[in-house]
């Protein structure tokens, strides 16, 4: 065997013996309540955009998910990972996914001890939990998708129906605020399509006004 063939040969060895191949390094641990932990790898950087698709959910040092899939994990928005506890030994977890060119998503992890037994999805969040109603439970409230204009054969500005979606906070986590969403959706929009983004149908920004506008800002900033 060449020299140069036999040390690349080696350091290859070296590596794997040391569980060290670039794209499985752990590049960031997170530390998060209740002892668990979230480390990553596989870390790919876009100007000040930072995703990793290595990922480690663990309790105790005890492994409760991984993912080595294509799925890009991100960090950036301090306000995730976030933590519920929903039980006396019953967690959810929910971490940013970065979907571009598409909006992030959450992807929510329902543990109980060390087991994990759901995964599902929720749009990510204007801002921390707050009164948005007049019960005394905090709500989240996200959308799941970019807003879209385009112009009519009339020249009319049109935008599709992109409901905010509500999430009450209480002793077992996230629930879907169905009431508060409807009500919501239904002063902004004229009437309630549904939870989902809908491309298909198309509503004219100058019947939709500034209500759309109104009602995010009064998420992000009430309470504050």
């Amino acid at each position: 065997m060449k020299p140069f063939i036999l040390n690349i040969f080696l350091i290859f060895i070296f590596i794997i013996s040391h569980g060290q191949l670039p794209n499985k390094q752990i590049q960031k641990t997170v530390s998060l309540e209740n002892n668990f932990k979230i480390e990553v790898g596989s870390k790919e950087e876009f100007d000040k955009l930072t995703t990793y698709t290595l990922f480690i959910l663990s309790r105790n040092d005890k492994p409760i998910f991984t993912d080595s899939s294509l799925t890009e994990y991100e960090f950036g928005d301090t306000l995730y990972p976030i933590v519920h506890k929903t039980g006396k030994n019953s967690f959810e977890i929910l971490a940013e996914v970065n979907n571009r060119p598409n909006k992030n998503y959450l992807k929510r992890f329902q543990i109980i001890e060390y087991r994990l037994t759901k995964i599902d999805t929720l749009p990510t969040f204007f801002g921390k939990a707050k009164n948005l109603d007049n019960d005394p439970k905090l709500e989240y409230a996200g959308i799941w998708d970019y807003g879209e204009e385009w112009d009519d054969s009339l020249n009319q500005r049109l935008t599709v129906y992109n409901p905010i979606i509500y999430y009450e906070l209480g002793a077992k986590g996230l629930q879907l605020d169905t009431s508060l969403t409807i009500e919501k959706n239904q002063m902004i929009y004229g009437a309630f399509k549904g939870y989902q983004y809908n491309e298909r149908s198309s509503i004219k920004i100058s019947d939709l006004g500034d209500r759309l506008i109104i009602e995010i800002a009064r998420i992000e900033n009430k309470g504050k």
